[in-house]
């Protein structure tokens, strides 16, 4: 009888899902990667203890999206607040934004004043990069209850978006950090001390840098902006000390190697530096630093064969960097490849119409042609 029980359950939900997928205007079916699948079946495993039979020996997941809003009445969606705030919750500290996101927007559809939705929502904006609407969910978030975890998100937002001052403004306006919990105490430090740097108050950068390490004192990221920072006060042996931390705790951290190498290049050490340039840049290709680095050693040296493969390599990987087409720009500039130049000189304006160093390249180039 508890066999057959389990059948007719099993047969319902069956239905379920398929009359769901039927009402749905939208569709879209993905397998999830062997990779990630830990993390979300461990998160999510009230919803997806189903898809975790095995196939020829091997376990899959699959993750099925629906537009929920086209569904028919017919079909019924869990309206039970806790169990999906729980759901949402374990989703977003496993970082599966994307997942979290649909469920914190249906708990808003059923209450748009829900304040732990509205946060959660908010998050999983700035991290799937739509940093306008988080702004809105911080905004609503403080209108709604006025915490100040809700000044660290909207500092975060305006970090993100390039606005150090407008972040600065609502990280001074916290009074009581200790009430916050470890993580977000641990982002406000950084990014405070992040804004400080950035605009050379040194001093006060290295307090908020200290803050965050006692949250996470072996925290990498931590060790790396210190050692920088350290660099820009000339403090080459402190630098070299936090960068070695840094290491310590991630043997592979590529901005500690880029940071290495820069105090490498300092001591005049060319080929100690290029190497660690080069490993940095391997690690992380998307490491502006080690690049532009490697660039600036290369123009030294008129030898462009390697830094123009990783430009180029760059380029292909992360198209929409401007600065990456003017460099090959100058490149074919010093290589008197007047149709190379031209080709990424254009390039370059094509994605910022008013680069000003492009645009007297451009000016130039015409008057070498003539």
């Amino acid at each position: 009888m508890q066999n057959q029980d389990i059948l007719k359950n099993e047969t319902a939900q069956s239905n379920r899902f398929i009359k769901l997928i039927s009402a749905a205007s939208r569709c879209e079916i993905r397998e999830i990667s062997s990779e990630s699948q830990h993390r979300v079946l461990g998160v999510m495993d009230s919803f997806l203890k189903s898809l975790s039979g095995k196939t020829d020996g091997l376990k899959r997941a699959f993750l099925v999206e629906v537009d929920v809003q086209a569904l028919d009445n017919s079909v019924s969606v869990p309206e039970d607040r806790d169990y999906l705030l729980r759901n949402a919750l374990a989703l977003l500290n496993a970082k599966e934004f994307l997942l979290a996101r649909n469920i914190f927007s249906l708990l808003l559809k059923q209450n748009d004043h829900d304040s732990d939705a509205i946060r959660g929502l908010g998050i999983c904006l700035l991290y799937l990069g739509e940093n306008s609407s988080a702004k809105k969910c911080f905004h609503a978030m403080w209108d709604e209850k006025g915490s100040e975890e809700a000044l660290v998100w909207l500092g975060k937002s305006y970090v993100i978006s390039n606005e150090d001052t407008l972040a600065l403004k609502y990280f001074s306006r916290i009074e009581e950090p200790s009430y916050l919990s470890a993580e977000v105490q641990f982002e406000y430090f950084k990014d405070y001390g992040n804004c400080l740097t950035r605009q050379g108050k040194l001093e006060e950068a290295v307090k908020y840098y200290q803050k965050a390490l006692e949250v996470e004192p072996n925290s990498a990221t931590i060790h790396v902006n210190l050692g920088t920072l350290e660099i820009q006060r000339d403090r080459k042996k402190e630098a070299r000390r936090h960068f070695d931390i840094a290491l310590t705790a991630e043997s592979n951290n590529a901005k500690a190697i880029c940071g290495l190498g820069i105090l490498e290049q300092l001591k005049g050490n060319q080929a100690a530096a290029i190497k660690l340039f080069r490993k940095a840049n391997d690690l992380e290709p998307q490491n502006i630093v080690s690049l532009f680095q490697l660039l600036e050693i290369s123009i030294q040296n008129q030898d462009f064969e390697d830094i123009k493969f990783r430009l180029l390599k760059f380029a292909s990987e992360f198209p929409g960097n401007p600065e990456i087409y003017y460099a090959l720009s100058t490149i074919g500039l010093r290589e008197s490849n007047w149709a190379e130049c031209k080709t990424f000189v254009d390039k370059t304006l094509s994605i910022d119409p008013k680069h000003q160093k492009a645009l007297k390249l451009k000016s130039d180039i015409s008057s070498f042609t003539e």
